[in-house]
Order: structure tokens, then sequence, then C-alpha cells
């Protein structure tokens, strides 16, 4: 059982690098491309609705991890994975005219998740509240804290 500890540990050493280094590498790099790739997009959004940037790159890392064509298992589309029920949501509370089919558009996308989500924190009275509404479950909370923990580190 030692050999094979010090086996492992041997490997990592001579890779010059830290066991956890790949994963935190590869996590801190898509936070850097989601923000980078749709930093106006992501700006104006935070600005318009008061929802920070850190949690706006925080959410779309956990729904689509920065792919702007992703589809959910009920049909939620893009970046924030947006579903009808949430898009008429938006529609309806800021006299907005956006269509389903206008969801794989990322300023699209950024704008109506981040409305939904304001919507959220107004109806339910809280930020952490919010964020659990917005996807239905309480596990969720701990998946964006995960990379919101990331985005504010890198100053977003």
């Amino acid at each position: 059982m030692v050999w094979i500890a010090i086996f492992i540990a041997a490997y990592f050493l001579l890779r010059n690098r830290p066991i956890y280094y790949t994963q935190q590498h590869e996590d801190i790099e898509l936070i850097r491309d989601i923000y980078n790739t749709y930093r106006a997009e992501i700006d104006g959004a935070s600005a318009r609705f008061n929802i920070p940037v850190a949690l706006i790159v925080a959410i779309i890392a956990t729904e689509s991890s920065g792919d702007k064509f992703a589809e959910g298992t009920v049909g939620e589309r893009g970046l924030m994975q947006i579903t009808k029920g949430a898009l008429e949501d938006v529609n309806n509370a800021y006299d907005g005219t956006w269509k389903f089919s206008e969801l794989w558009n990322p300023f699209v996308n950024i704008y109506v998740g981040t409305a939904y989500l304001r919507l959220l924190v107004v109806r339910w009275g809280d930020l952490q509240t919010a964020i659990w509404k917005y996807n239905g479950a309480k596990s969720y909370l701990d998946k964006v804290d995960k990379w919101y923990t990331i985005a504010k580190q890198l100053g977003y």
C-alpha cells in the first residue's frame, strides 16, 4: 500500500506540479474564457439588473460550461439554460418581446437569465434563495458557489 502512495506522489512530483493543479487550472481557465468571451454581455446585464458579474459567470459555468448551444433535458437553452417559463416571466415583467428561438444568442440569453435572476431576488427576498430557485435544487447552491468563489478570486 505504501508503495502505491509513493508511486503516485513520485508521478506528480516528476510532472512538477501539485496533484490538484490540473482541475483547479481548468476551472480557472473556464471562468476566464467565459468572462473574456462574453464580457460586454455580462457587464451590461450586471449593471442593468444589479447582479454581481462573478455570479453571472458562475451560473454560466454551472449551467452550460460556456457552451452557447447547450440544451438541457427539458428544453432549456443556451449559456444560462433558460426555460420557456423563465422567458415568459421576463417578457411579462420587462415588457419584452424575446422569442425562445433567440436564446441561442449570447446577448439575449445572458440578458434574460440575469433578468430572471433579478425577478427571483425580488420574489423570494434574497440572493441565496433566488439562486436555489433558479435551478430548483438546493444542491445547485454548492455548484454555483464553487464557480462564484473562483470568479471572485479572479477579480470579477
